[in-house]
């Protein structure tokens, strides 16, 4: 084995993971759009997405066969079921436009007066397609999250069939 592959294994799949996501994380907690501003913030959420596939494909490769198949479970029912409820939610919005069109702006205009005087120049329809696709993205991962959890707690119990 080369040294840079004896180098890479000893970080180990949570340590690329953790990896993966620390520039998304990094820019939410620090709330990076009242200190660089919203293009800016945009363009380093690109760069950290294509940062977090790399390093995530690192992890992967590193994973075994039990957490292979966890991750899989969790992304197709946990993520699956998110992009459905987000699915759902836009069919909502597109069926009631008058009622919902009102609340999301509402919603819009409340995040960008809390954030004020940062938000200067803040587009709201942009505000709102980031938003909206944000909460889509933190409902996937709650849901991939939970489906994990209790895949590996049915793992490790098992199931009583006697």
């Amino acid at each position: 084995m080369p040294n840079s592959e004896r180098s890479l294994s000893k970080v180990g799949p949570k340590g690329w993971l953790a990896v993966a996501v620390a520039p998304p994380l990094v820019l939410v907690l620090l709330d990076a759009m009242d200190v660089i501003g919203f293009e800016a913030v945009r363009y380093l959420f690109l760069v950290s997405i294509a940062w977090t596939i790399v390093f995530a494909f690192v992890s992967w490769k590193q994973l075994d066969d039990p957490s292979r198949e966890a991750y899989k479970f969790a992304s197709f029912w946990g993520i699956g079921s998110g992009l459905g409820i987000g699915g759902l939610v836009l069919f909502v919005c597109i069926a009631f436009p008058g009622a919902t069109g009102d609340l999301i702006q509402s919603w819009i205009d409340g995040y960008i007066a809390l954030k004020s005087p940062a938000s200067e120049g803040w587009r709201p329809g942009a505000v709102g397609y980031y938003l909206g696709i944000a909460s889509i993205v933190v409902v996937q991962l709650a849901l991939f999250l939970f489906v994990w959890l209790g895949w590996w707690a049915h793992q490790r119990l098992g199931t009583k069939s006697d």
